[in-house]
């Protein structure tokens, strides 16, 4: 995936998150290996809202998602989650090339 669309993608990412960006913390953006066309994520908080902001985006095909636990010594309490993302970019929206 070449670099300009993942910098696209993450733009599109972070705009279904609207006012929720500074509450949510969103980072470790990156290639997905598993599937492709698709960008992960990690978040610290997931709401019903953002969910349904990225499956309404016309550039995006799919998204998935499940919990994760925080890495080890990360200080973080043993009841603290994370969640991963990935965000399937739709085929049509990666053929086109900017102008």
């Amino acid at each position: 995936m070449p670099t300009d669309t993942i910098k696209k993608a993450i733009e599109i990412i972070e705009s279904c998150f609207v006012d929720d960006l500074d509450f949510c913390q969103v980072k470790n953006y990156r290639v997905s290996k598993r599937r492709e066309n698709t960008v992960q994520f990690t978040v610290n908080i997931l709401s019903l809202d953002v969910l349904f902001s990225l499956m309404e985006c016309d550039e995006i095909e799919n998204v998935y998602f499940h919990a994760s636990a925080s890495p080890p010594q990360s200080h973080v309490g043993p009841s603290a989650f994370r969640f991963r993302v990935y965000v399937q970019l739709d085929a049509n929206y990666l053929r086109v090339q900017p102008e």
